[in-house]
């Protein structure tokens, strides 16, 4: 078994598949239960240091992860923590919001 600290993480950029920059890790969840990772907390930010917002995305939707970046699938959807529509990663990065994960879990980032 490899094992890899989550602090080397920190800061690792967040990319879809294609390309689009989503944001930086922040954090990282782990399930209380079984010690598994369950998300990734991301900043986005509209201006570099000006508007800065959180999203949380879940486990199932990341494609590979090392310690420079993390490739999330294309088409996720992060869900605003207002209770309003979910909207596409490619929308949420552009107009980024605090959010829950996709899968309806509620975040601790």
């Amino acid at each position: 078994m490899t094992r890899i600290r989550a602090k080397r993480f920190m800061g690792a950029a967040v990319r879809t598949r294609s390309g689009l920059v989503v944001g930086k890790v922040i954090d990282i969840e782990f399930d209380a239960d079984d010690g598994r990772m369950a998300a990734i907390c991301v900043k986005t930010g509209l201006v570099a240091g000006l508007i800065e917002d959180q999203a949380v995305i879940a486990w199932s939707q990341i494609v590979s992860m090392n310690e420079r970046e993390v490739i999330v699938e294309d088409g996720i959807s992060v869900q605003r923590k207002k209770g309003l529509a979910s909207l596409s990663i490619e929308r949420f990065a552009q107009r980024s919001s605090d959010a829950v994960m996709s899968d309806g879990a509620e975040s601790t980032c």
